[in-house]
């Protein structure tokens, strides 16, 4: 593993919907093309609600804790839990990748869970991030299936 960036791990508020879009969009562009194949009508659809519009919709939503990983200022990674349990999302800058960002949005994402009294977190991965979270403890759940032409792994992990 690289060297850990240091960052700090924090709420992520409205206006932060057009970082977070822009880590969301470089992430799924640059560093899931083993999943989208640079199919450029699959990473249309995978984009498509990633707005900034749609962003402060869902990092405003009741249902969703959202966090962020600042570095020196700047966004480098997001997260989003669902009240549920589910992760919806867990996006780094490809800058970061492999320097600890993931794991600590992971971390306090697990935090999150259990401060809500959750015994187990889910998340529908990609084939790009199913080793991340294998490495995390997070085991295939059921059948992979596509989504916006995307094959995803359901996962989960007892906290």
């Amino acid at each position: 593993m690289n060297e850990m960036i240091p960052v700090k791990i924090r709420r992520a508020e409205l206006d932060d919907a057009a970082a977070v879009c822009d880590v969301l969009h470089r992430s799924i562009t640059e560093l899931c093309a083993r999943d989208h194949h640079n199919d450029p009508l699959v990473l249309s659809s995978w984009l498509e609600n990633k707005t900034e519009q749609n962003m402060r919709a869902w990092l405003g939503a009741d249902a969703t804790q959202s966090i962020v990983a600042v570095h020196e200022q700047n966004i480098v990674g997001v997260g989003m839990i669902g009240d549920s349990g589910e992760i919806h999302l867990c996006y780094v800058l490809p800058e970061v990748l492999h320097h600890n960002v993931g794991k600590q949005l992971l971390d306090a994402m697990l935090k999150l869970a259990s401060a809500q009294s959750h015994s187990r977190v889910s998340v529908v991965s990609t084939g790009t991030g199913k080793p991340f979270y294998e490495r995390n403890g997070f085991k295939l759940s059921g059948e992979p299936e596509y989504c916006l032409g995307v094959l995803g792994y359901p996962m989960m992990k007892d906290i």
